[in-house]
């Protein structure tokens, strides 16, 4: 009976080992990977050469054309966003970025959804709201995470994150890109209609429990900066339409004040296209844009960037 244990803990110790050794080794190939696929652009391009890096959520995704402004501005330019990313997975991305490449433009979508419970970063909560968005988050990017930031996730969240590091152990999303976001048409009378619904929605999220802190992904974010003297940050707010503000309600004051403390860095530029004058066509709704307003909006910022880097 004795040795009837001691086999099976012996073969239980000999799998966790095997399994640690993989995640530890699928951790370091990846965490040291120095190239990117940017599908939109059909090229593989090494991290140390790109000059302009865009990150973000679907906000950014669908409204900045990496092709225009790399074309206005004869730089290499990757448009790196993905949808439902959220401020504090991208800070992990950038910082990988920036190992191989310090002198890179970031270009970070900060918008109304970015600044409190309101928005995107529920998805850092582990299975309280958005448990699917979670698990892709952990998958895709745990291997840019310190071990202390996976030890904070584990003890919150271990069984999600137990789950999604082993899945990311296969996953190569981490280098591929899909670059921008050209399918996006006009639904935003169905955004107007239901309006209220979404309100409720986020009423009801900021009444909830909460493990994060609201001001995690700001503290992110202004950590990275500080902790990069030498790069050059441009936060961006992409444009949104009119009624986006009573969905966030004070989120936009809160916005102000966070940007303004971000200004204070020497490396930082905040651009603020919230309110950039677009036609109803133009947007899919409240915060995204149609590939009308996509290339407007690319258009527009090009000539932006190109005062600020360029001159």
């Amino acid at each position: 009976m004795n040795l009837f244990i001691f086999k099976i803990l012996r073969r239980f110790f000999l799998i966790a080992v095997l399994s640690l050794s993989i995640i530890i080794l699928a951790y370091l190939i990846k965490n040291n990977t120095p190239f990117i696929i940017d599908k939109y652009k059909n090229e593989i391009v090494l991290k140390k050469k790109i000059q302009i890096a865009i990150f973000g959520d679907s906000e950014i995704h669908g409204a900045v054309d990496s092709k225009i402004l790399e074309k206005e501005l004869n730089m290499q330019t990757n448009n790196m966003a993905n949808g439902g990313q959220t401020v504090y997975m991208n800070v992990l991305k950038i910082r990988d970025l920036l190992k191989f490449n310090s002198n890179a433009v970031i270009i970070f979508d900060y918008g109304s959804n970015d600044v409190s419970y309101r928005g995107d970063m529920i998805r850092d909560e582990g299975n309280l709201f958005e448990a699917e968005a979670f698990k892709n988050a952990i998958s895709n990017n745990f291997q840019f995470m310190s071990f202390g930031e996976i030890y904070f996730f584990l003890i919150h969240f271990p069984k999600e994150t137990i789950q999604s590091i082993f899945k990311g152990v296969f996953q190569y999303n981490h280098i591929l890109h899909t670059g921008v976001d050209l399918n996006l048409i006009s639904n935003l009378n169905e955004a107007i209609a239901n309006i209220k619904s979404s309100i409720r929605n986020k009423d009801s999220i900021i009444r909830a429990n909460h493990v994060l802190e609201e001001n995690f992904p700001f503290n992110k974010l202004n950590e990275l900066i500080e902790n990069h003297p030498k790069s050059t940050f441009i936060i961006l707010n992409p444009p949104e339409y009119r009624l986006n503000k009573f969905v966030h309600k004070n989120d936009s004051i809160k916005w102000l004040k966070n940007t303004s403390i971000l200004n204070k860095h020497k490396n930082t530029r905040i651009l603020n296209f919230r309110d950039m004058s677009l036609d109803n066509e133009d947007f899919e709704d409240f915060s995204h844009l149609t590939n009308s307003g996509k290339n407007k909006f690319s258009k527009e910022l090009s000539e932006t960037l190109n005062k600020i880097i360029l001159n």
